[in-house]
């Protein structure tokens, strides 16, 4: 989908149905069409949106503090009950099913039994957090919008980063899953980081530079590779390196970037709107074996080869690419007639030649 001034995503979430949050509101996704929720619940300009352990949707609002959607009915925190501050851009929930809720004046907290309190250490006291996210070890990782990092453990600060140890201006974070204690920092410039954190020191082991991209808005993984959604674009991180995605109609201030259930890849850009990515369910056999492109007639699976068919004769694949030979057991003519008694040379052509002799087939 693709959106005008009428939808500005920031945020996406992925529960029983996608949703998506914009200036304008909560929309809705159901696999078939878009749906603008009713703002006279008191939801609007949303830009956090949160599905937690209950598949419960958490919304956080530019002005209207924190809502609870459940069942189709709403719960609204604001600063009246004691939040932070009505501004909210970042929400998470730790291992206990305690919400982190990000504010523009500290992180406030509701616990399972949707109670609100303040996070009780006075050094966070008061910070504007532009993001919150759980870590593979179990800590929750806060960027502040300074660009200061803090870790969280049961409502308690862990470390404190301020942002003057770093030599580069920090514009997101993700703590890696995979690989617990690890911390990836975007920044303005064209590179994020790869960072170890060992108690109070947070080492950056490897720059990667993802020129022409710049800005990056967002990090993320999705299997074995690193994504990162920049002002300008798309990258993927891969073990072959740094790829820039070209010709894709999302490429201005992407934001935000989801996994759903179905394997699809789902942007956010907060000017051309909404953008699906399917993933090709097809292998080019050609291009992974550096095989010169030709017409394909037929193919077939033999034991474990791969027999291709082509205008100028046969291939044979196994896992690791064409193979030179593989024995044959019998070889006859189009009319049924054995090859040995046709011919001393069965079959010619460009790309391969069949002695009967040794009923071996071989490949040129």
């Amino acid at each position: 989908m693709r959106g005008g001034t009428a939808l500005q995503p920031f945020r996406i979430a992925a529960g029983s149905s996608g949703r998506f949050d914009s200036y304008s509101g909560l929309i809705r996704y159901d696999g078939n069409s878009f749906e603008r929720m009713d703002s006279t619940t008191g939801v609007d300009s949303v830009m956090a949106l949160f599905v937690d352990s209950r598949d419960r949707l958490w919304i956080g609002m530019n002005e209207n503090g924190v809502a609870l959607m459940e069942r189709g009915e709403y719960r609204i925190w604001n600063e009246n009950d004691g939040l932070g501050a009505g501004k909210v851009r970042a929400i998470a929930e730790d291992e206990n099913g305690t919400v982190y809720v990000g504010t523009a004046g500290g992180v406030s907290m509701i616990g399972p039994d949707l109670v609100l309190h303040p996070a009780p250490d006075p050094m966070i006291a008061g910070v504007y957090l532009d993001a919150i996210l759980e870590g593979g070890d179990g800590l929750l990782y806060c960027l502040t919008y300074d660009g200061d990092i803090f870790t969280m453990r049961e409502g308690k600060t862990v470390d404190y980063y301020d942002h003057s140890r770093f030599p580069f201006a920090i514009t997101s974070i993700y703590p890696d899953p995979a690989a617990p204690g690890t911390l990836y920092l975007g920044t303005l410039n064209s590179a994020f980081y790869r960072c170890k954190l060992n108690g109070s020191e947070c080492t950056p082991e490897e720059e990667f530079d993802i020129a022409p991209l710049i800005d990056v808005q967002t990090i993320r993984r999705y299997g074995e590779q690193i994504w990162i959604c920049a002002t300008n674009g798309i990258g993927v991180l891969d073990e072959q390196g740094i790829h820039c995605l070209d010709e894709l109609p999302l490429n201005s201030s992407v934001t935000q970037m989801l996994a759903d259930y179905e394997g699809n890849l789902w942007f956010t850009s907060t000017r051309q709107g909404v953008m699906k990515l399917v993933s090709n369910r097809f292998a080019d056999i050609f291009a992974r074996y550096n095989i010169p492109q030709q017409v394909t007639n037929a193919t077939i699976m033999y034991e474990d080869l791969l027999l291709i068919a082509t205008n100028t004769g046969l291939l044979a694949l196994d896992e690791n690419g064409p193979v030179s030979s593989f024995p044959l057991t019998s070889a006859k003519t189009a009319s049924g007639e054995d090859l040995a008694a046709a011919s001393r040379w069965a079959f010619w052509s460009r790309s391969f030649w069949i002695p009967t002799r040794s009923r071996t087939t071989s490949f040129l």
